[in-house]
């Protein structure tokens, strides 16, 4: 029982160590950006340190009791887990050099990326109309794929948006010795996200959009997924403990198996399906990431099942999404082309 509560001490004290660490390595950090008055950190609001710290302190608790009444950490995985989401959320930030015209991303682990704004090739604007607290999004697309999602629910947000606005208004004023190398030659678009089980990414200054999931599903999906995988590792570390002698137990463990594996899977399809529309084709990312595109003479039949549409081509099925408004008007309007 001594050695129960020793580890109980250990986990305790090294859990607080390392939030505090972060929290006050954060704020040093957040402070040695911000030199002057054009230097700002677009980053995450306290709010959430705060649900991570909740969640860290609540698998702390069961993590304790679970040890001192069955000798087990079940519930450890969860505590690093969080730890090093607390981790990413307090050293993730974009800083704005507005007198540079530089963006520097910092996205733990990863190294920090620079951005000039002369680099940048166009800048999104998008409102969200979903049911979300979340109203308005800039992204940001560098060397040719999209780089940056930024939220309204992030400190500075708006000061970043009037700052890429005026800096593409402010190309044809009079030249400025001080600033022209701040002076980017992206363009702007402004779209929306639509409502459904998807999201809808447009713009009115062009043809395109993509069909992908929704980051919450993507996340939940994540969480349901790495439960069951922590759940059957647990399973494999604590056989004798668990089974003694068991027969039904080696059944037990083979089905929280079986509903990880399908839970990565899942997983792993949610992040690889997509459905891009451009210059009158339909490009298609399935499940296991091969592509299909066709052409929208190819489209031979479109099936309304439920909340869902079916495309067919040649006869045979190759997409299957929820309905959405903008994607029914545009298709509707491509076939009546067609026709």
């Amino acid at each position: 029982m001594e050695y129960r509560v020793g580890i109980s001490i250990l986990i305790v004290v090294c859990t607080i160590a390392a939030m505090a660490i972060m929290l006050i390595k954060s704020k040093r950090w957040a402070a040695k950006q911000t030199i002057n008055e054009e230097t700002y950190v677009v980053c995450y609001r306290p709010v959430y340190r705060v649900i991570i710290a909740v969640g860290v302190l609540f698998f702390l608790l069961l993590t304790v009791a679970m040890l001192l009444l069955a000798d087990m950490l079940i519930f450890l995985p969860f505590i690093i887990f969080f730890l090093t989401g607390g981790f990413c959320v307090s050293f993730w930030g974009i800083v704005v050099y507005e007198d540079k015209g530089i963006l520097i991303y910092y996205h733990p682990p990863f190294r920090p990326v620079q951005i000039k704004i002369s680099e940048i090739e166009k800048v999104q604007f998008l409102e969200n109309r979903l049911n979300s607290f979340e109203r308005y999004r800039i992204r940001i697309c560098h060397h040719a794929r999209r780089h940056l999602d930024i939220s309204d629910m992030m400190q500075e947000f708006y000061r970043l948006a009037v700052y890429l606005s005026q800096n593409e208004a402010g190309m044809g004023a009079e030249e400025d010795i001080y600033r022209q190398y701040s002076c980017g030659s992206y363009r702007i678009e402004r779209g929306c996200f639509q409502q459904g089980g998807v999201v809808i990414e447009t713009s009115e200054l062009s043809d395109n959009f993509s069909v992908a999931e929704k980051t919450s599903g993507k996340v939940a999906t994540a969480a349901f997924a790495l439960f069951w995988l922590t759940a059957s590792v647990l399973f494999v570390f604590n056989w004798k403990e668990w089974s003694r002698g068991d027969p039904s137990y080696p059944l037990l463990f083979a089905a929280v198996t079986l509903v990880a594996l399908a839970g990565v899977i899942r997983f792993v399809s949610k992040m690889l399906r997509k459905v891009s529309v451009c210059n009158h084709r339909i490009r298609v990312r399935n499940g296991i990431g091969r592509v299909s595109t066709y052409h929208i003479r190819e489209i031979s039949a479109v099936e309304e099942k439920g909340s869902f549409i079916i495309l067919y081509a040649g006869g045979r099925r190759i997409v299957k999404m929820p309905q959405d408004d903008s994607f029914m008007a545009w298709l509707e309007m491509e076939l009546s082309n067609v026709e």
